[in-house]
């Protein structure tokens, strides 16, 4: 099975928010929430297996679904100076 590049490049969240001209930033990298998505996923299929109902049902494919988009912007929101941007790159 052939993996596309694009899917093997490194992928950041990131968080900008800008006072005027003073930005300040945010960067955390998708395999660290791919990774705490996964361990999340871990424990719920632990309480599966212990007989106990799981609390949340989230499936395997979710955990990687934000690899898949292009770099976006997913919100930028301006008011009274300060402007404030969240997306993927």
């Amino acid at each position: 099975m052939k993996v596309p590049l694009s899917a093997l490049r490194p992928r950041f969240l990131y968080l900008g928010v800008w006072w005027g001209k003073v930005p300040l930033g945010l960067v955390l990298p998708l395999c660290a929430l791919e990774g705490l998505l996964l361990g999340v996923l871990w424990m719920e299929k632990g309480r599966a297996l212990r007989g106990q109902r799981p609390r949340i049902s989230l499936p395997l494919g979710a955990v990687f679904a934000l690899r898949a988009l292009p770099p976006a912007v997913f919100v930028e929101v301006e008011a009274e100076g300060v402007k404030v941007k969240v997306g993927l790159w």
